[in-house]
């Protein structure tokens, strides 16, 4: 037990902070690549969502994951990046 704190508690605290999914939309084929090494996953768009390539990370990490796409997807061509903030009750939602 880290620190003391129950697994449980470790659990609960991190199922209720926030995070934030960036939408990698309207890209090309050979964006793939460093899309794939960042660790995004791609969506069909059959679920309501965009079709698109996403990643979920941290909000604190927000703004520098939105300046890595900016930069290296759009190719530094200041552009309005889908962000949806995800908390504890839409995490695991189904819903768009």
């Amino acid at each position: 037990v880290d620190g003391g704190a129950l697994p449980m508690h470790q659990l609960l605290t991190s199922a209720r902070q926030k995070s934030a999914r960036i939408w990698a939309e309207g890209t090309r084929m050979e964006q793939n690549p460093p899309l794939k090494a960042r660790r995004y996953r791609w969506n069909p768009g059959t679920d309501g969502r965009p079709k698109a390539w996403y990643r979920d990370v941290p909000l604190a990490e927000k703004d520098v994951e939105v300046q890595w796409l900016t930069e290296t997807v759009y190719g530094g061509t200041a552009r309005n990046v889908r962000v949806d903030i995800i908390d504890a009750r839409s995490r695991y939602s189904d819903r768009g």
